[in-house]
């Protein structure tokens, strides 16, 4: 069971004709987030060698105040959705 928790998942993989979307999904965007971000384009490209280019966003109510300055939008795509 602990393997199975543990193991890497995008929450939603979205093919388009000229990119692929890596798209990361939560309430608070914090450092967990951000990591993911990062990390798993490289992970997706390592496993499927995608032909296409890939696109990260992230959906999110809120970012973290600490790692907003971080998300750098030519890397990222923030979108949010507050209530």
């Amino acid at each position: 069971m602990a393997l199975s928790l543990s193991k890497r998942r995008i929450d939603v993989v979205a093919h388009a004709n000229n990119h692929i979307a890596i798209i990361e999904v939560t309430v608070t965007a914090g450092i967990k987030a951000f990591g993911q971000c990062k990390v798993y384009p490289i992970l997706y490209a390592r496993k499927f060698k995608p032909t296409l280019p890939l696109r990260v966003i992230l959906v999110a109510k809120q970012l973290g105040s600490d790692v907003a300055p971080a998300y750098n939008p030519s890397e990222i795509s923030v979108m949010l959705f507050p209530d």
